[in-house]
């Protein structure tokens, strides 16, 4: 698999993750009395979660001999690993959620700690990100030549 390949496909990870994450968190009016696909919001998250995990494995072994690129490589890993680490919190908040809509006990407090962790983990990926696209756009050539 290509390193531009594993880099979109965790792209599309990502807007998988924020359309879920709005689901979650929509406290609009409407979202409030809308009742919640917590099945379908898991089975999207467990998904998105075990490509990450194929990706960053297998960014494991990936060496173009070219510096700048291989430091995307990095970056890439790095970055799927902290959106996985979001992505299996944010699993954990819809099933507590899940299972709250079906009577058992989730207090405001616990809900509110699961959340903060959940942004502090969302925190650390946009700062990764950050950093991934900064250096894509210099090795961005590069990349893209490495399959000719």
């Amino acid at each position: 698999m290509s390193l531009l390949l594993d880099i979109l496909q965790i792209h599309d990870c990502l807007n998988i993750i924020c359309e879920v994450e709005s689901d979650i968190f929509d406290g609009s009016l409407k979202g409030l009395f809308r009742k919640k696909d917590y099945i379908g919001n898991s089975g999207k998250l467990q998904t998105v979660l075990v490509k990450l995990v194929e990706i960053h494995d297998g960014l494991n072994s990936f060496d173009a001999g070219r510096p700048g690129v291989n430091m995307v490589a990095v970056d890439a890993k790095e970055y799927a690993s902290s959106l996985g680490l979001s992505t299996a919190q944010l699993i954990n908040i819809n099933q507590k959620l899940s299972e709250k809509a079906a009577g058992k006990s989730y207090s405001m407090s616990e809900y509110n700690g699961e959340v903060k962790k959940f942004h502090e983990l969302q925190a650390s990926y946009m700062s990764l990100g950050a950093k991934l696209n900064a250096d894509y756009k210099l090795y961005a050539l590069e990349i893209a030549n490495l399959d000719d």
